[in-house]
């Protein structure tokens, strides 16, 4: 996983921020909302696991939480149940 910024100088281009190893990601989300003021995603990956992310003020990446499906579960999907709220 890696997050990017986007340098909007007179030649503009991404920066990487941060990257992480781990298994493939098969979906990825951003909170509708801040959580704890602070920019949040989170993310399911090919064995089973949830993990919840906020971006930190210098542009790092810290796990909230994580969660295991079942052995007989994977996550294709995810979604945030937060959208009411921001509108």
């Amino acid at each position: 996983m890696s997050l990017y910024s986007l340098n909007t100088s007179s030649n503009p281009q991404l920066d990487l921020q941060t990257g992480l190893d781990m298994p493939g990601i098969l979906d990825i989300k951003w909170s509708y909302l801040p959580l704890n003021e602070s920019p949040t995603f989170a993310l399911v990956n090919s064995v089973g696991q949830i993990h919840v992310y906020k971006v930190n003020d210098d542009n790092t990446v810290a796990m909230v939480t994580k969660e295991e499906l079942t052995p007989s579960s994977l996550g294709l999907s995810l979604e945030w149940n937060n959208m009411k709220q921001s509108r």
